[in-house]
């Protein structure tokens, strides 16, 4: 996947080919649309949260995002998203 991420905190933020993600069990896969980067994503690329919460980098930036659930595993319940359903939200 393409995406614009930093390798350590405080780094430069630049566009990355990472390796594409896998849904665990009770998660989503979404193909992202569209992603806005925030100060929210800055303040946490800049270590805002370090030794708060564990630190995966390369940290791709853009936590609120929109695209389209690629694979659903989740056990569905009223409410839930489907595959090639639209989503909406924040990765939080």
């Amino acid at each position: 996947m393409r995406a614009v991420a930093v390798e350590k905190l405080k780094g430069e933020p630049r566009l990355m080919d990472l390796p594409q993600p896998v849904a665990k069990a009770d998660q989503l896969l979404v193909k992202v649309s569209a992603a806005g980067i925030n100060p929210v994503d800055w303040k946490l690329a800049d270590g805002m949260l370090d030794g708060v919460m564990p630190n995966v980098l390369p940290f791709v930036l853009g936590v609120d995002a929109a695209g389209i659930v690629d694979l659903c595993r989740i056990h569905r319940r009223t409410g839930n998203r489907g595959s090639g359903e639209t989503a909406v939200g924040s990765e939080q």
